[in-house]
């Protein structure tokens, strides 16, 4: 949602897609930001609140919230590890802070 988020509605939103993922829900509504970001989560390889969306780096300042799954996580892990992210044995996607060979200047670790 984009220009005065409304959390109710938000939410509201999100039970609409209990069905599709009832493990479970995640709402942020930024007055100051103007966005809202709702998910609901169905946990298949990460069970633990790790990997709960939407999901901020660890600024607070990006926020995402991804449906799907990365099914070459393990390949990506090994590529960002290589280029100097840090490890981590979680299958939960992670942030870094990295210039990637494509220029991005925040990539996920997977």
């Amino acid at each position: 949602m984009v220009g005065e988020p409304d959390p109710v509605v938000v939410r509201g939103m999100t039970h609409m897609l209990a069905h599709r993922g009832p493990d479970g829900e995640g709402v942020i509504c930024s007055a100051q930001e103007g966005f809202g970001l709702g998910h609901r989560r169905l946990s298949i390889l990460d069970l633990s609140e790790a990997g709960s969306q939407p999901m901020a780096d660890p600024s607070g300042r990006y926020w995402i919230t991804y449906n799907g799954e990365v099914y070459n996580f393990l390949e990506l892990r090994k590529e960002l590890e290589a280029m100097g992210a840090p490890s981590d044995p979680r299958p939960t996607p992670r942030w870094c802070s990295l210039r990637t060979s494509c220029g991005a200047e925040t990539a996920w670790i997977a």
